[in-house]
């Protein structure tokens, strides 16, 4: 089974370079049966660290406007695959709800909010994980489904733009605004189940775990560049 954790890396900034590195040796620890994928147009030093780091490495030079849009295109090849930030790290908080979500529901999404203002945005760019239902699984009773090898992400998101001609790639929280409208409105809704405290709170609460070694909650910021 194909599992990949998704990162996007541009810019060349040394906070989401660092957060890189310590992800994927994080996430041998944390996910010690999953691979780091790194969608990215930075320079060759750090693809090389990543690459010696047993991660894989994809690049985006021809799309380069992409950015936090190319972690999304994992969902196309792997049979399951979580979207995450590399300037926040993987960690024993998150692992117990994905492991859980896997192992004991049938839900084709797993969203997590960790953070009050998560409540605010409907899928977290870097919080989210999708799986691929296979034809010999054991569909539940769901109509709502996302079958990516037949209608890539890739075109989920060209369509998105085509609708409204102020849709954007680049900038703040356009790859939020995309999953709200064309995959959580659409059918994720109907098909996800969520980990956290402010959203659908009560019996989605985190299970024990040990305690984090970078950030206080899923999805903050360990290296924050300001």
């Amino acid at each position: 089974m194909k599992k990949i954790i998704s990162f996007s890396l541009y810019g060349n900034k040394p906070n989401f370079q660092v957060g890189s590195v310590i992800n994927v040796i994080e996430a041998a620890r944390v996910y010690p049966d999953w691979k780091c994928r790194f969608y990215t147009t930075d320079d060759d030093m750090i693809c090389k660290q990543l690459e010696y780091l047993d991660a894989e490495v994809v690049r985006m030079d021809d799309w380069p406007e992409g950015h936090m849009f190319w972690r999304f295109l994992a969902v196309d090849d792997a049979d399951v695959c979580l979207s995450r930030d590399a300037d926040s790290v993987v960690s024993e908080r998150e692992s117990v709800a994905v492991n859980d979500w896997l192992s004991n529901h049938s839900h084709q999404w797993h969203g997590m909010h960790d953070y009050r203002g998560h409540s605010k945005v409907s899928m977290m760019g870097g919080m989210w994980g999708y799986k691929h239902y296979n034809e010999t699984d054991t569909i539940p009773e769901r109509p709502h489904i996302f079958n990516f090898r037949e209608k890539s992400i890739r075109e989920y998101i060209q369509e998105w733009l085509d609708e409204n001609p102020d849709r954007q790639l680049t900038g703040r929280d356009w790859d939020q605004r995309f999953l709200g409208d064309a995959i959580y409105a659409d059918k994720a809704q109907h098909n996800i189940k969520w980990s956290g405290e402010w959203r659908n709170a009560k019996g989605n609460h985190f299970l024990p775990h040990y305690p984090m070694r970078y950030g206080d909650f899923v999805g903050s910021y360990v290296f924050w560049e300001g």
